[in-house]
């Protein structure tokens, strides 16, 4: 299925040895942060997925899921944002696919010729995993100076 995994792998040494604090001592504050992240990055492929799809019968929309944070590896944590049912095709629009009927064919259900036999695909997951690891860094520092903040009162 087409989906993206969000993870700590691009923050500077100060922050890693933060969220392994964090996530040690308040692992309940990391999980709250996680799945707020994971919702974002639910709001973001949404937004992709509309801006890059032609046709909105809502089956690709509704395949968003969020899974739940959690921890693995020991103090590394992950959400995943997926599509699952019912957008059994969310991979076909991802990659683009054949579609079996050869280029210059004329198609009466779409009114004209084909130009290619392969339709492309839309690569809405890719993009919208680039965009969410950019407001991801920033979140997560935000977040270590809120925690910082509130730990020193």
């Amino acid at each position: 299925m087409a989906g993206a995994v969000f993870d700590f792998h691009e923050l500077d040494e100060f922050n890693r040895k933060m969220v392994r604090f964090y996530s040690k001592e308040f692992p309940g504050e990391v999980k709250k942060f996680m799945n707020k992240e994971g919702n974002d990055g639910k709001r973001i492929m949404r937004r992709y997925i509309k801006a890059t799809t032609k046709k909105h019968t809502g089956n690709l929309l509704k395949g968003i899921d969020k899974g739940p944070a959690h921890q693995y590896q020991g103090d590394s944590w992950q959400v995943r944002v997926r599509l699952k049912k019912p957008a059994y095709h969310a991979w076909l629009v991802e990659h683009g696919h054949g579609h079996g009927e050869q280029a210059g064919k004329y198609v009466p259900a779409l009114g004209k010729k084909l130009v290619s036999d392969r339709v492309e695909g839309r690569h809405y997951a890719a993009r919208a995993q680039r965009s969410m690891q950019k407001h991801f860094t920033g979140d997560v520092e935000r977040w270590i100076e809120q925690m910082l903040r509130e730990g020193l009162r």
